[in-house]
């Protein structure tokens, strides 16, 4: 199908006169010179076959879990690399997708729909690194950005701007990660400052993923205050509107309860951390699907919290929950949810080892090593130094 395409693509090319019978994608150069009806058509028959390639991508992405739907508002906290193998159509399709893109970008995509592509390769990106194609990711984030700019499109710049920098964090290139995301928040206050209504959640999102970065630098307080600027906004929000807006609140409380924790033992991180697990705690009731795995998660934090103040018992008891959400989770979907089971089996055993069972902390650490050592026969890119 990919070759097809390609070839597609240049013989329409070599008819409208953009590039040569030998030349593989048409240069700046001589796009310059195309006539705009051509052009214009040239950009919407690029468009189409993208919107094609994407389409193709997403019916053949392994198991990887759920797969990011608002990509810029991911926080790489709450993101896990998962298990799923590039296969050689997948590979040849990310390629194809990318030299069409680079070969729209060429052509200045003034006119170009720039909203709907660039949402298309955002969500790519992102499934793309954690397949473990970061290069890949980080390609096709930088190219929406681009088309954003020609487009000048600020909304849509400040989004993959935050995209993007998750994309250079997760490739380790975190000064830029962090001045990328910054850049986008800067963008985001401009936007809610104009039009609250509409980007004050898109500025609270952007806030709860740079407290990340500016935890990873050590900047602790800094984070705590981003969190802090970003729940002051969803409280308001999730008042007025909880059946969209509650399970942002409840992830920026578990994000700054993990800010306030980094400062030390702190009685608010516990408060935040417990806060977020009652509102989980309907929400998985009502809608298990989406919102046991955060459920999850948040138990596994609360315990932590809870050990930190030396309520042992306590810490076991809702670490025990967790592990009884993933076990499941991780039995019906292995590529989504091993590595979490794994993750709160280690805590599990921690907290047992505080409660003073040796013997069934061992056992539990070594369930989770046998399931460590088999995602990392797999993936050992993410899983070798866990």
């Amino acid at each position: 199908m990919f070759q097809q395409i390609g070839v597609a693509v240049q013989g329409r090319l070599e008819e409208m006169g953009l590039r040569g019978a030998s030349t593989p994608l048409a240069s700046r150069d001589s796009a310059t010179t195309v006539l705009q009806t051509g052009h214009d058509r040239h950009i919407s028959y690029l468009t189409s076959q993208i919107s094609e390639l994407t389409a193709e991508i997403d019916s053949i992405l392994p198991d990887i879990g759920p797969t990011y739907t608002e990509p810029q508002f991911v926080d790489p906290e709450f993101q896990r690399p998962q298990t799923g193998d590039p296969t050689p159509q997948l590979r040849e399709c990310v390629s194809t997708t990318l030299q069409l893109l680079d070969e729209l970008h060429s052509i200045s995509p003034v006119k170009l729909d720039a909203a709907l592509l660039a949402g298309k390769m955002g969500r790519l990106s992102l499934n793309l690194s954690d397949l473990g194609l970061r290069d890949e990711a980080f390609e096709a984030g930088t190219t929406v950005v681009a088309l954003y700019r020609a487009a000048r499109d600020i909304p849509g710049l400040a989004a993959s701007l935050g995209q993007l920098s998750t994309a250079l964090w997760l490739l380790g290139r975190r000064e830029e990660g962090l001045q990328t995301s910054e850049d986008a928040v800067k963008l985001y206050r401009g936007l809610a400052g104009d039009r609250p209504d509409s980007f004050q959640p898109h500025l609270a999102r952007s806030l709860v993923t740079i407290s990340l970065y500016f935890s990873g630098f050590g900047r602790y307080q800094e984070a705590v205050e981003a969190c802090e600027e970003a729940l002051s906004m969803y409280r308001p929000l999730a008042a007025g509107r909880p059946g969209v807006f509650l399970p942002d609140l409840a992830r920026c409380l578990v994000s700054l309860s993990n800010r306030l924790s980094e400062l030390g033992p702190h009685e608010g991180a516990l408060k935040a951390n417990e806060e977020a697990v009652s509102i989980y705690r309907p929400l998985a009731r009502d809608r298990p699907d989406p919102f046991r795995p955060d459920l999850a998660r948040s138990l596994v934090n609360l315990s932590k919290r809870l050990s930190e103040f030396g309520r042992y018992e306590e810490a076991l008891k809702a670490n025990e929950e967790a592990v009884g959400i993933y076990r499941p989770l991780a039995a019906n979907r292995p590529g989504a949810f091993s590595p979490r089971l794994a993750t709160s089996l280690l805590t599990h055993s921690k907290h047992l080892l505080e409660c003073g069972d040796r013997e069934t902390a061992l056992k539990v650490s070594e369930e989770a090593v046998s399931i460590y050592r088999s995602l990392a026969a797999k993936r050992p890119v993410f899983f070798i130094l866990i």
